[in-house]
Protein backbone atom coordinates (compact mmCIF):
# COMPACT_ATOMS: atom_id res chain seq x y z
CA UNK A 1 0.00 0.00 0.00
CA UNK A 2 1.58 3.52 -0.86
CA UNK A 3 2.09 5.59 1.90
CA UNK A 4 -0.34 8.67 2.61
CA UNK A 5 1.62 11.97 1.93
CA UNK A 6 0.60 14.54 3.90
CA UNK A 7 -1.26 17.76 2.27
CA UNK A 8 -0.28 21.28 1.15
CA UNK A 9 -2.40 23.64 -0.86
CA UNK A 10 -1.37 25.83 -3.54
CA UNK A 11 -2.93 28.02 -5.79
CA UNK A 12 -2.85 26.91 -9.60
CA UNK A 13 -3.71 29.71 -11.84
CA UNK A 14 -4.40 28.42 -15.71
CA UNK A 15 -3.26 30.63 -18.63
CA UNK A 16 -5.36 32.23 -21.47
CA UNK A 17 -4.96 29.22 -23.23
CA UNK A 18 -5.95 26.38 -20.12
CA UNK A 19 -2.32 24.81 -20.14
CA UNK A 20 0.34 26.95 -18.42
CA UNK A 21 -0.02 29.82 -16.09
CA UNK A 22 0.05 32.79 -17.67
CA UNK A 23 0.21 37.09 -17.23
CA UNK A 24 -3.12 37.16 -19.01
CA UNK A 25 -4.71 34.27 -16.18
CA UNK A 26 -4.93 37.46 -13.67
CA UNK A 27 -8.36 37.60 -15.39
CA UNK A 28 -9.10 34.12 -15.55
CA UNK A 29 -10.56 31.61 -12.63
CA UNK A 30 -8.68 30.33 -10.03
CA UNK A 31 -9.47 26.99 -8.71
CA UNK A 32 -7.62 25.39 -5.21
CA UNK A 33 -5.60 22.47 -6.60
CA UNK A 34 -4.57 19.56 -3.56
CA UNK A 35 -1.05 18.43 -3.59
CA UNK A 36 0.40 16.74 -0.79
CA UNK A 37 3.03 17.90 1.29
CA UNK A 38 2.91 20.38 4.52
CA UNK A 39 -0.84 19.74 6.82
CA UNK A 40 -0.25 23.59 7.63
CA UNK A 41 -3.71 24.70 6.66
CA UNK A 42 -6.86 22.32 5.93
CA UNK A 43 -9.28 24.09 3.67
CA UNK A 44 -12.19 22.77 2.09
CA UNK A 45 -11.89 21.31 -1.33
CA UNK A 46 -15.19 22.43 -3.55
CA UNK A 47 -15.05 20.76 -6.59
CA UNK A 48 -18.17 22.46 -7.47
CA UNK A 49 -19.14 25.94 -7.10
CA UNK A 50 -22.59 26.64 -6.86
CA UNK A 51 -25.52 25.24 -4.49
CA UNK A 52 -26.95 23.48 -7.40
CA UNK A 53 -23.66 21.79 -8.75
CA UNK A 54 -23.44 20.20 -5.27
CA UNK A 55 -27.20 18.91 -4.94
CA UNK A 56 -26.43 17.42 -8.20
CA UNK A 57 -23.83 15.15 -6.71
CA UNK A 58 -24.81 11.65 -4.94
CA UNK A 59 -25.67 13.79 -1.80
CA UNK A 60 -28.42 15.72 -3.15
CA UNK A 61 -31.59 14.07 -1.59
CA UNK A 62 -29.71 13.95 1.41
CA UNK A 63 -29.10 17.44 1.54
CA UNK A 64 -32.26 18.50 0.26
CA UNK A 65 -33.94 16.97 3.24
CA UNK A 66 -31.68 18.08 5.86
CA UNK A 67 -32.23 21.84 4.21
CA UNK A 68 -36.36 21.53 4.55
CA UNK A 69 -36.27 19.91 7.63
CA UNK A 70 -34.21 23.02 9.15
CA UNK A 71 -36.36 25.38 7.63
CA UNK A 72 -40.03 23.91 8.70
CA UNK A 73 -38.31 23.72 12.27
CA UNK A 74 -37.34 27.95 11.93
CA UNK A 75 -40.65 28.57 11.02
CA UNK A 76 -42.80 26.40 13.80
CA UNK A 77 -40.57 28.48 16.33
CA UNK A 78 -42.33 30.51 19.17
CA UNK A 79 -40.81 33.62 18.98
CA UNK A 80 -39.42 36.45 21.75
CA UNK A 81 -38.87 39.31 19.87
CA UNK A 82 -36.37 41.64 21.81
CA UNK A 83 -37.52 45.10 20.56
CA UNK A 84 -40.62 46.86 19.38
CA UNK A 85 -42.07 50.64 19.22
CA UNK A 86 -45.77 49.09 18.84
CA UNK A 87 -47.91 51.89 19.74
CA UNK A 88 -51.06 50.68 21.62
CA UNK A 89 -54.00 48.61 20.07
CA UNK A 90 -56.44 51.39 21.90
CA UNK A 91 -54.00 54.24 19.78
CA UNK A 92 -54.09 52.49 16.73
CA UNK A 93 -57.86 52.11 16.64
CA UNK A 94 -58.21 56.12 16.74
CA UNK A 95 -55.56 56.73 14.22
CA UNK A 96 -56.36 57.55 10.78
CA UNK A 97 -54.48 54.41 9.45
CA UNK A 98 -53.03 54.57 5.62
CA UNK A 99 -50.37 52.77 3.78
CA UNK A 100 -48.14 55.84 2.58
CA UNK A 101 -48.40 57.90 5.91
CA UNK A 102 -48.56 54.97 8.86
CA UNK A 103 -46.91 51.53 7.56
CA UNK A 104 -44.61 53.22 4.82
CA UNK A 105 -43.67 56.09 7.42
CA UNK A 106 -41.44 53.49 9.42
CA UNK A 107 -38.86 52.78 7.68
CA UNK A 108 -39.31 52.73 4.24
CA UNK A 109 -40.06 56.37 3.89
CA UNK A 110 -36.34 56.99 5.26
CA UNK A 111 -35.31 55.15 1.81
CA UNK A 112 -37.30 57.43 -0.47
CA UNK A 113 -36.26 60.09 1.13
CA UNK A 114 -32.30 58.56 1.07
CA UNK A 115 -33.46 57.51 -2.54
CA UNK A 116 -34.02 61.75 -3.36
CA UNK A 117 -37.65 62.19 -2.10
CA UNK A 118 -37.87 66.04 -0.87
CA UNK A 119 -39.35 67.31 2.25
CA UNK A 120 -41.82 68.37 0.21
CA UNK A 121 -42.49 65.67 -1.72
CA UNK A 122 -42.57 63.51 1.42
CA UNK A 123 -45.05 66.20 3.22
CA UNK A 124 -47.46 65.53 0.18
CA UNK A 125 -47.41 61.69 0.40
CA UNK A 126 -47.87 61.51 3.80
CA UNK A 127 -51.03 64.35 3.51
CA UNK A 128 -54.10 62.01 3.76
CA UNK A 129 -56.54 64.40 2.80
CA UNK A 130 -54.42 64.63 -0.87
CA UNK A 131 -55.82 62.99 -3.69
CA UNK A 132 -54.75 59.42 -3.44
CA UNK A 133 -53.99 58.95 -7.17
CA UNK A 134 -51.31 62.05 -6.68
CA UNK A 135 -50.00 60.21 -3.06
CA UNK A 136 -49.40 57.12 -4.89
CA UNK A 137 -47.66 58.37 -7.73
CA UNK A 138 -45.21 60.18 -5.45
CA UNK A 139 -44.47 56.88 -3.94
CA UNK A 140 -44.11 55.24 -7.27
CA UNK A 141 -41.58 57.89 -8.40
CA UNK A 142 -38.85 57.02 -5.69
CA UNK A 143 -40.49 53.20 -4.88
CA UNK A 144 -38.24 52.27 -8.10
CA UNK A 145 -35.04 52.78 -6.57
CA UNK A 146 -35.90 51.75 -2.80
CA UNK A 147 -37.47 48.63 -3.51
CA UNK A 148 -34.53 46.91 -3.31
CA UNK A 149 -33.85 47.52 0.17
CA UNK A 150 -34.81 44.88 3.50
CA UNK A 151 -36.80 48.24 4.56
CA UNK A 152 -39.03 47.37 1.50
CA UNK A 153 -39.03 43.87 1.29
CA UNK A 154 -40.78 43.81 5.11
CA UNK A 155 -43.55 46.40 3.68
CA UNK A 156 -43.61 43.42 0.63
CA UNK A 157 -44.06 40.69 2.86
CA UNK A 158 -46.76 42.60 4.72
CA UNK A 159 -48.93 43.49 2.20
CA UNK A 160 -48.46 40.16 0.52
CA UNK A 161 -49.63 37.66 3.22
CA UNK A 162 -51.36 39.99 5.12
CA UNK A 163 -53.49 41.87 2.88
CA UNK A 164 -53.12 40.23 -0.33
CA UNK A 165 -51.53 43.12 -2.14
CA UNK A 166 -48.48 40.61 -4.32
CA UNK A 167 -47.92 43.61 -7.12
CA UNK A 168 -45.52 45.99 -4.40
CA UNK A 169 -42.73 44.80 -5.75
CA UNK A 170 -43.93 44.56 -9.68
CA UNK A 171 -42.94 47.26 -12.27
CA UNK A 172 -46.21 49.39 -11.86
CA UNK A 173 -47.77 48.57 -8.84
CA UNK A 174 -51.56 49.00 -8.60
CA UNK A 175 -53.46 52.36 -7.21
CA UNK A 176 -56.62 49.50 -6.95
CA UNK A 177 -53.75 47.33 -4.86
CA UNK A 178 -52.70 50.61 -2.65
CA UNK A 179 -56.48 51.34 -2.25
CA UNK A 180 -57.35 48.06 -1.04
CA UNK A 181 -54.79 47.51 1.30
CA UNK A 182 -56.17 51.23 3.10
CA UNK A 183 -59.17 49.23 3.28
CA UNK A 184 -58.31 46.28 4.93
CA UNK A 185 -56.58 48.47 7.19
CA UNK A 186 -59.60 50.46 8.67
CA UNK A 187 -61.48 47.53 8.50
CA UNK A 188 -59.07 45.78 11.09
CA UNK A 189 -59.72 48.43 13.50
CA UNK A 190 -62.55 46.96 14.43
CA UNK A 191 -60.95 43.37 15.17
CA UNK A 192 -61.23 43.09 18.71
CA UNK A 193 -57.78 41.53 19.09
CA UNK A 194 -55.87 41.70 15.56
CA UNK A 195 -52.88 42.69 17.98
CA UNK A 196 -52.82 39.19 18.82
CA UNK A 197 -53.96 37.76 15.44
CA UNK A 198 -50.91 39.42 13.81
CA UNK A 199 -48.78 38.78 16.29
CA UNK A 200 -49.20 35.21 17.59
CA UNK A 201 -51.59 33.86 15.57
CA UNK A 202 -49.68 34.78 11.92
CA UNK A 203 -46.40 35.69 13.71
CA UNK A 204 -46.26 33.27 16.39
CA UNK A 205 -44.02 36.08 18.61
CA UNK A 206 -45.27 34.46 21.65
CA UNK A 207 -43.73 37.61 23.47
CA UNK A 208 -42.47 41.14 22.42
CA UNK A 209 -40.55 43.94 24.46
CA UNK A 210 -42.22 46.75 23.69
CA UNK A 211 -40.08 50.41 24.04
CA UNK A 212 -42.95 52.90 24.35
CA UNK A 213 -42.37 54.73 27.88
CA UNK A 214 -45.05 52.60 29.24
CA UNK A 215 -45.92 49.76 31.74
CA UNK A 216 -49.45 49.70 30.78
CA UNK A 217 -49.26 47.35 27.84
CA UNK A 218 -51.19 43.97 27.27
CA UNK A 219 -49.45 41.23 28.96
CA UNK A 220 -50.06 38.58 27.31
CA UNK A 221 -48.52 40.12 24.59
CA UNK A 222 -45.40 42.07 25.88
CA UNK A 223 -42.63 42.77 28.39
CA UNK A 224 -42.38 46.10 28.59
CA UNK A 225 -39.11 48.72 28.42
CA UNK A 226 -38.35 51.41 30.26
CA UNK A 227 -36.22 54.48 29.45
CA UNK A 228 -34.69 56.91 32.23
CA UNK A 229 -32.80 58.85 29.38
CA UNK A 230 -34.57 62.24 30.24
CA UNK A 231 -32.73 61.79 33.71
CA UNK A 232 -29.62 61.39 31.88
CA UNK A 233 -30.09 63.93 29.60
CA UNK A 234 -31.69 66.83 31.63
CA UNK A 235 -29.86 70.40 30.84
CA UNK A 236 -32.81 72.70 31.64
CA UNK A 237 -34.97 74.02 34.32
CA UNK A 238 -37.96 73.12 32.03
CA UNK A 239 -36.67 69.60 32.19
CA UNK A 240 -35.97 69.23 35.77
CA UNK A 241 -39.85 70.91 36.52
CA UNK A 242 -41.01 67.81 34.10
CA UNK A 243 -39.00 65.11 36.54
CA UNK A 244 -40.57 66.70 39.12
CA UNK A 245 -44.04 66.35 37.57
CA UNK A 246 -43.34 62.99 36.68
CA UNK A 247 -42.05 61.21 40.02
CA UNK A 248 -43.84 63.84 42.17
CA UNK A 249 -40.45 64.67 43.71
CA UNK A 250 -39.28 68.08 44.44
CA UNK A 251 -35.79 68.21 42.85
CA UNK A 252 -33.74 70.96 43.87
CA UNK A 253 -30.09 69.15 44.10
CA UNK A 254 -28.03 66.84 42.78
CA UNK A 255 -29.05 64.26 45.17
CA UNK A 256 -33.06 64.73 44.46
CA UNK A 257 -32.33 64.18 40.97
CA UNK A 258 -30.54 60.60 41.96
CA UNK A 259 -33.68 60.25 44.87
CA UNK A 260 -36.19 60.77 41.85
CA UNK A 261 -34.21 58.53 39.54
CA UNK A 262 -34.30 55.69 42.41
CA UNK A 263 -38.26 55.91 42.69
CA UNK A 264 -39.28 55.87 38.88
CA UNK A 265 -37.38 52.60 38.17
CA UNK A 266 -38.67 51.03 41.50
CA UNK A 267 -41.74 52.01 40.13
CA UNK A 268 -41.37 50.78 36.84
CA UNK A 269 -40.02 47.00 38.30
CA UNK A 270 -43.18 47.04 40.12
CA UNK A 271 -45.33 47.34 37.51
CA UNK A 272 -43.50 44.82 35.09
CA UNK A 273 -40.56 46.53 33.53
CA UNK A 274 -38.70 43.86 32.15
CA UNK A 275 -35.52 45.90 30.92
CA UNK A 276 -34.21 49.11 30.64
CA UNK A 277 -33.14 51.35 27.14
CA UNK A 278 -31.16 53.68 26.09
CA UNK A 279 -31.66 55.63 23.07
CA UNK A 280 -29.21 58.41 23.83
CA UNK A 281 -26.76 57.32 20.87
CA UNK A 282 -29.09 59.38 18.64
CA UNK A 283 -28.28 62.59 20.56
CA UNK A 284 -24.78 62.46 21.98
CA UNK A 285 -21.49 60.04 22.15
CA UNK A 286 -21.58 56.67 23.91
CA UNK A 287 -19.18 57.35 25.87
CA UNK A 288 -19.69 57.57 29.54
CA UNK A 289 -16.88 58.93 31.91
CA UNK A 290 -16.47 58.16 35.44
CA UNK A 291 -17.10 61.78 36.80
CA UNK A 292 -16.36 62.87 40.56
CA UNK A 293 -19.52 63.73 41.92
CA UNK A 294 -18.63 67.47 42.70
CA UNK A 295 -18.07 67.86 39.09
CA UNK A 296 -21.84 66.38 38.62
CA UNK A 297 -23.39 68.21 41.62
CA UNK A 298 -21.91 71.85 40.00
CA UNK A 299 -23.10 70.75 36.43
CA UNK A 300 -26.71 70.20 38.15
CA UNK A 301 -26.65 73.09 40.12
CA UNK A 302 -26.31 75.68 37.05
CA UNK A 303 -29.33 73.35 34.78
CA UNK A 304 -31.16 73.80 38.48
CA UNK A 305 -30.72 77.94 37.90
CA UNK A 306 -32.56 78.25 35.10
CA UNK A 307 -31.57 80.97 32.41
CA UNK A 308 -28.07 82.71 32.74
CA UNK A 309 -26.52 84.91 30.64
CA UNK A 310 -24.27 84.45 28.58
CA UNK A 311 -20.86 86.55 27.31
CA UNK A 312 -22.59 88.33 24.50
CA UNK A 313 -25.54 89.26 26.96
CA UNK A 314 -28.19 87.13 25.56
CA UNK A 315 -29.74 84.62 27.85
CA UNK A 316 -29.79 80.73 27.51
CA UNK A 317 -32.42 77.93 29.15
CA UNK A 318 -30.25 75.59 29.87
CA UNK A 319 -26.47 74.32 29.15
CA UNK A 320 -24.92 72.94 25.50
CA UNK A 321 -23.90 69.12 25.35
CA UNK A 322 -20.38 70.02 26.21
CA UNK A 323 -21.33 71.52 29.41
CA UNK A 324 -23.94 69.30 30.48
CA UNK A 325 -21.22 65.90 29.64
CA UNK A 326 -20.11 65.66 33.36
CA UNK A 327 -23.30 65.27 34.56
CA UNK A 328 -24.77 62.78 31.98
CA UNK A 329 -22.32 60.78 32.17
CA UNK A 330 -23.18 60.69 36.10
CA UNK A 331 -26.46 60.09 35.72
CA UNK A 332 -25.71 56.81 33.18
CA UNK A 333 -23.76 55.46 35.79
CA UNK A 334 -26.55 56.19 38.45
CA UNK A 335 -29.05 53.95 35.97
CA UNK A 336 -26.72 51.39 35.35
CA UNK A 337 -25.91 51.40 39.25
CA UNK A 338 -29.82 50.70 39.76
CA UNK A 339 -30.13 47.71 37.07
CA UNK A 340 -27.57 45.71 39.08
CA UNK A 341 -29.21 46.79 42.40
CA UNK A 342 -32.84 45.63 40.78
CA UNK A 343 -31.42 42.46 38.58
CA UNK A 344 -32.39 43.90 35.49
CA UNK A 345 -30.77 44.16 32.19
CA UNK A 346 -29.65 47.28 30.17
CA UNK A 347 -30.74 47.64 26.12
CA UNK A 348 -28.32 50.40 24.61
CA UNK A 349 -28.98 51.78 20.70
CA UNK A 350 -25.76 51.46 18.82
CA UNK A 351 -25.12 51.79 15.39
CA UNK A 352 -27.26 52.76 12.76
CA UNK A 353 -29.66 55.62 13.57
CA UNK A 354 -32.98 55.36 12.58
CA UNK A 355 -34.03 58.43 9.95
CA UNK A 356 -31.80 60.39 7.73
CA UNK A 357 -28.76 62.40 8.70
CA UNK A 358 -26.74 61.57 11.80
CA UNK A 359 -23.37 60.99 13.28
CA UNK A 360 -22.85 57.31 12.79
CA UNK A 361 -19.51 57.53 14.91
CA UNK A 362 -21.31 58.95 18.16
CA UNK A 363 -22.86 55.53 18.18
CA UNK A 364 -19.99 52.70 17.90
CA UNK A 365 -20.47 50.35 20.85
CA UNK A 366 -16.58 50.29 21.56
CA UNK A 367 -17.28 54.32 23.68
CA UNK A 368 -19.15 51.55 26.18
CA UNK A 369 -16.10 49.86 27.61
CA UNK A 370 -15.81 51.48 30.18
CA UNK A 371 -18.92 50.81 31.28
CA UNK A 372 -18.40 46.97 30.48
CA UNK A 373 -15.21 46.90 32.55
CA UNK A 374 -16.43 49.21 35.66
CA UNK A 375 -20.14 47.08 36.46
CA UNK A 376 -18.82 43.14 35.09
CA UNK A 377 -21.88 42.96 37.31
CA UNK A 378 -24.81 44.42 35.28
CA UNK A 379 -25.83 42.85 32.17
CA UNK A 380 -25.78 44.72 29.10
CA UNK A 381 -27.87 43.62 25.74
CA UNK A 382 -26.60 45.64 22.76
CA UNK A 383 -29.07 46.97 20.13
CA UNK A 384 -28.88 46.63 16.27
CA UNK A 385 -25.55 44.42 15.63
CA UNK A 386 -23.72 48.07 16.73
CA UNK A 387 -23.86 47.89 12.62
CA UNK A 388 -21.60 48.54 11.24
CA UNK A 389 -19.60 48.12 13.54
CA UNK A 390 -20.64 44.37 13.89
CA UNK A 391 -17.16 42.88 14.05
CA UNK A 392 -15.83 45.01 17.01
CA UNK A 393 -18.89 44.33 18.99
CA UNK A 394 -18.22 40.86 18.57
CA UNK A 395 -14.90 41.30 20.43
CA UNK A 396 -16.76 43.07 23.32
CA UNK A 397 -19.22 40.31 23.74
CA UNK A 398 -16.22 37.77 22.99
CA UNK A 399 -14.06 39.49 25.91
CA UNK A 400 -16.61 40.32 28.72
CA UNK A 401 -19.02 37.79 30.04
CA UNK A 402 -21.56 41.18 30.68
CA UNK A 403 -22.25 41.95 26.98
CA UNK A 404 -25.03 40.11 24.60
CA UNK A 405 -25.31 40.74 20.81
CA UNK A 406 -28.72 41.41 19.54
CA UNK A 407 -29.94 41.41 15.67
CA UNK A 408 -32.73 43.90 16.50
CA UNK A 409 -33.91 46.08 13.29
CA UNK A 410 -30.69 44.16 11.47
CA UNK A 411 -32.68 41.93 8.85
CA UNK A 412 -34.44 44.86 7.44
CA UNK A 413 -31.56 47.21 7.75
CA UNK A 414 -29.66 44.51 5.31
CA UNK A 415 -30.57 40.34 5.05
CA UNK A 416 -27.35 39.97 3.86
CA UNK A 417 -25.61 41.95 6.63
CA UNK A 418 -27.99 39.73 9.20
CA UNK A 419 -26.65 36.74 7.69
CA UNK A 420 -23.19 37.08 7.38
CA UNK A 421 -23.31 38.56 10.94
CA UNK A 422 -24.75 35.76 12.56
CA UNK A 423 -22.53 33.24 10.78
CA UNK A 424 -19.56 35.56 11.79
CA UNK A 425 -21.26 35.48 15.75
CA UNK A 426 -21.67 31.99 15.71
CA UNK A 427 -18.06 31.10 15.45
CA UNK A 428 -16.85 34.02 17.63
CA UNK A 429 -19.33 34.18 20.38
CA UNK A 430 -20.81 31.28 22.65
CA UNK A 431 -24.38 30.97 20.70
CA UNK A 432 -26.33 32.07 24.08
CA UNK A 433 -25.16 35.31 24.15
CA UNK A 434 -27.11 36.28 20.75
CA UNK A 435 -30.69 37.63 20.12
CA UNK A 436 -32.21 36.65 16.97
CA UNK A 437 -35.21 39.41 16.03
CA UNK A 438 -36.91 42.02 17.43
CA UNK A 439 -38.80 44.25 14.89
CA UNK A 440 -38.48 47.56 15.95
CA UNK A 441 -41.35 48.31 14.28
CA UNK A 442 -44.33 51.13 15.56
CA UNK A 443 -46.96 49.15 12.95
CA UNK A 444 -47.86 45.40 13.95
CA UNK A 445 -47.64 44.37 10.34
CA UNK A 446 -44.45 45.46 9.30
CA UNK A 447 -43.35 43.47 12.91
CA UNK A 448 -44.81 40.22 11.26
CA UNK A 449 -43.40 41.24 8.06
CA UNK A 450 -39.44 41.25 9.56
CA UNK A 451 -40.35 38.04 11.81
CA UNK A 452 -40.28 36.28 8.32
CA UNK A 453 -37.51 37.57 7.01
CA UNK A 454 -35.78 37.03 10.63
CA UNK A 455 -36.92 33.54 10.25
CA UNK A 456 -35.44 33.08 6.77
CA UNK A 457 -32.26 34.61 7.37
CA UNK A 458 -31.25 32.25 11.28
CA UNK A 459 -32.87 29.42 8.59
CA UNK A 460 -30.18 30.00 5.90
CA UNK A 461 -27.52 30.22 8.36
CA UNK A 462 -28.02 27.02 10.24
CA UNK A 463 -28.28 25.62 7.36
CA UNK A 464 -25.22 26.56 5.75
CA UNK A 465 -23.69 25.64 8.55
CA UNK A 466 -24.93 22.25 8.05
CA UNK A 467 -23.85 21.80 4.80
CA UNK A 468 -20.39 22.91 5.75
CA UNK A 469 -20.08 19.98 8.16
CA UNK A 470 -20.05 22.12 11.37
CA UNK A 471 -23.35 21.19 12.28
CA UNK A 472 -26.03 18.60 12.47
CA UNK A 473 -29.49 19.11 11.51
CA UNK A 474 -30.14 18.18 15.23
CA UNK A 475 -27.60 20.87 16.13
CA UNK A 476 -29.22 23.04 13.95
CA UNK A 477 -32.49 23.47 15.24
CA UNK A 478 -31.60 23.46 18.55
CA UNK A 479 -29.32 26.52 17.97
CA UNK A 480 -32.08 27.77 15.76
CA UNK A 481 -34.59 27.88 19.20
CA UNK A 482 -32.13 29.23 21.72
CA UNK A 483 -31.33 32.01 19.26
CA UNK A 484 -35.11 33.23 18.71
CA UNK A 485 -36.65 32.27 21.70
CA UNK A 486 -34.66 30.58 24.88
CA UNK A 487 -31.57 33.06 25.14
CA UNK A 488 -33.84 36.12 25.44
CA UNK A 489 -36.38 33.92 27.45
CA UNK A 490 -33.63 33.86 30.11
CA UNK A 491 -31.73 37.24 29.82
CA UNK A 492 -34.95 39.23 30.31
CA UNK A 493 -36.45 36.53 32.92
CA UNK A 494 -39.63 36.13 30.96
CA UNK A 495 -41.12 33.38 32.41
CA UNK A 496 -41.74 31.51 29.15
CA UNK A 497 -41.16 27.65 29.37
CA UNK A 498 -37.80 26.72 27.17
CA UNK A 499 -38.02 25.15 24.08
CA UNK A 500 -34.59 23.52 24.75
CA UNK A 501 -35.10 21.08 27.86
Amino acid sequence: MTAKRPREWRLSVPGSDGQAPGRASCHARCDVILLRKRPLVRLPVKKYSTKAERLSQGDAPVAIAAIAEIDEAIAALPVIDTHEHTFSEADRRQRSLDLLSTEMHHYVGSDLVSAGMTPAEQARMYDQSRDPAERWGIFLRYWEYAKTTGYAKALHIACRDLFGMDDLMSAAPSLEGYRSVNEQLTASQQHEAWYRHILQERGNIVLAIPDVQSTAVDKTLFAPAMRFDSFISVGNRSGVAELEHQTEHSIYDLDDLVSALGLAFAKAKEEGMVTVKSGLAYRRILQYDNVPRPDAERVFAQVAAGTRTQGDGKTQDGLTFTECKPLQDYMMHQVVRLCIEHGIPMQIHTGLHAGNGNIITNSNPTHLVNLFIQYPQARFDIFHAGYPYQSELATLAKNFQNVYLDLCWVHIISPYVARATLHEWLETVPHNKIFGFGGDYGPVELAYGHSVMARESVARVLSEKVEEGLYSVDQARIFGARLLHDNANEFFGLGQENLVP
